[in-house]
């Protein structure tokens, strides 16, 4: 599953870090902090906050010994029991919580610490349960949450392997709206037991969302999650970490927080994309930076070129260096001067051998404005299906940021036509191609080429299968996407569909 609803939010892949200010038991008991708490963490830019519903009664016997962690930030005079009743959310604090979070934009949730508690969270209408780690290994408990039909988030602290399996087992009997956290049960967490490597470890072992609920000093081990694919980050919060209780000063303060969520946001925008590929603003510095092959000497029509006779140099303004086997042991046909770029038609090599595909950035708005202008002065609008060559629309593909794909084709550093994959933005599974090529370049045979790179382009985004929708009376471009291996799928009102396996 890539992505899971929790409340008005979508959770997974390719979403925002969904970053979870944990309030937990640092209300202290006090409603009017609890309010202010909700509004520091929206603030700091935090998708939601979470509290911890339970009743000491239920949880923790009279003479329970506090954990080591506890004993250092709270009395030790008081027993847990004592600790965790003084910092029980009363059931009439829930709809004036909710409602706080609905009116600003943050998602409630809690972590329930028995049956009753999920009764009472199903009741009141949280959008997302939250297991605590000690919780994990209670498949009761696991099985009565999942089938209240609402996102479990799983902490897995002191859990094996073994123990999750069992715990995803139990939720995906009722639901598959399940995130996996990593997380080590000691706070603060030592920087050599946070072991972020496990959120990865969650995500393809279980194949399901993973995160970090991190309890450790440090922030960088958040900014590694969403490195590895965590789509959900959890951190402890207070206003003051001087403030007495058991958590406070392992938390975040509110500018703590802040500076960890840019962070986070930071990280995931320099991630990227997967696909290796120039960024648009490399395109703008190909030309000036790469060499491409120039006459080493004045060279006479008819003189066969030699490695002597060719150098690389910059701006790369003629034929790429990849190429210079094949110049060597031609012809030049025509004076070419020293320090002259070489074009393929001086030494009678075929264009198409220098095609490549030059992805859309806001650089190519000049070259694509040209083709389209072309496009509509030439009458050639009508050979297309879909008709939008205007400048308006020129721009548009320029700047856009969608999963669609346009292109410019260029023979050395001439535009030659325009390619495009589209439909994905629109919600299609399978794309459309679309090609063409500018006047000058027809009869070079680079239609088969320009298609043969939109099916590298379509593999390589995901797509199983391509169509395209050619005229019936184009017999031209029909030729050309059945010499690509399109094959027919039918034909309606004049325009023939086709479409090739990518498999």
């Amino acid at each position: 599953m890539n992505k899971i609803k929790i409340g008005q939010s979508v959770v997974g892949v390719g979403q925002p870090v969904f970053f979870i200010a944990e309030i937990g038991v640092n209300h202290n008991g006090n409603l009017d902090l609890a309010h202010r708490m909700i509004d520091e963490a929206a603030l700091a830019g935090a998708q939601a906050v979470k509290f911890q519903s339970f009743c000491a009664d239920r949880i923790v016997t009279r003479k329970s010994p506090k954990a080591q962690y506890q004993l250092e930030n709270t009395s030790v005079a008081q027993s847990q029991y004592e600790m965790l009743k003084e910092l029980e959310v009363p059931e009439f604090w829930y709809p004036e919580l909710l409602e706080h979070c609905a009116r600003i934009g943050v998602e409630f949730i809690s972590t329930p610490y028995d049956i009753e508690d999920i009764r009472l969270l199903s009741r009141i209408g949280v959008c997302a349960y939250k297991v605590p780690s000690a919780w994990a290994i209670d498949l009761e408990y696991l099985s009565f949450m999942a089938r209240c039909g609402k996102p479990v988030l799983l902490a897995t602290g002191m859990c094996t392997i073994a123990e999750v399996e069992r715990a995803v087992k139990t939720v995906r009997e009722h639901t598959n709206d399940l995130i996996l956290l990593q997380c080590t049960t000691d706070y603060p967490t030592d920087a050599h037991e946070c072991n972020v490597r496990v959120v990865k470890t969650l995500a393809d072992t279980f194949s399901c969302l993973s995160g970090l609920s991190d309890h450790s000093q440090s922030h960088l081990p958040a900014v590694m999650a969403v490195a590895l694919g965590a789509c959900v980050i959890e951190r402890h919060f207070t206003l003051d970490k001087a403030m007495p209780g058991p958590d406070h000063s392992s938390s975040d303060n509110p500018a703590e927080l802040a500076s960890l969520i840019r962070s986070l946001q930071e990280a995931q925008t320099m991630l990227g994309s997967a696909e290796k590929r120039p960024v648009p603003s490399e395109m703008s510095n190909q030309h000036a930076m790469r060499r491409s092959i120039v006459a080493a000497r004045k060279i006479p029509a008819g003189t066969v070129l030699t490695r002597e006779d060719l150098v690389l140099k910059r701006p790369a303004a003629g034929i790429e260096p990849q190429f210079i086997d094949q110049v060597v042991g031609r012809a030049a046909l025509e004076d070419i001067d020293e320090d002259q770029h070489l074009s393929f038609e001086q030494v009678g090599l075929d264009a198409a051998i220098g095609l490549k595909l030059q992805e859309l950035s806001a650089d190519s708005l000049p070259a694509l404005t040209e083709i389209f202008d072309t496009i509509t002065a030439n009458g050639d609008d009508k050979l297309f299906v879909a008709r939008e060559f205007d400048r308006d629309t020129a721009k548009k593909l320029c700047l856009g940021s969608g999963r669609d794909y346009y292109a410019i084709a260029m023979c050395g550093t001439q535009p030659a036509g325009y390619v495009m994959l589209r439909g994905w933005d629109e919600g299609y599974s399978v794309p459309t191609a679309g090609i063409y090529i500018l006047p000058d370049w027809r009869g070079k045979r680079l239609a088969p080429e320009m298609l043969k790179m939109l099916t590298i382009e379509a593999r390589q985004r995901g797509a199983g299968r391509i169509m395209a929708k050619v005229y019936a009376s184009n017999q031209p471009s029909l030729s050309s996407f059945a010499r690509a291996g399109y094959v027919k799928e039918r034909e309606e009102d004049g325009i023939v569909y086709l479409y090739a396996e990518l498999s």
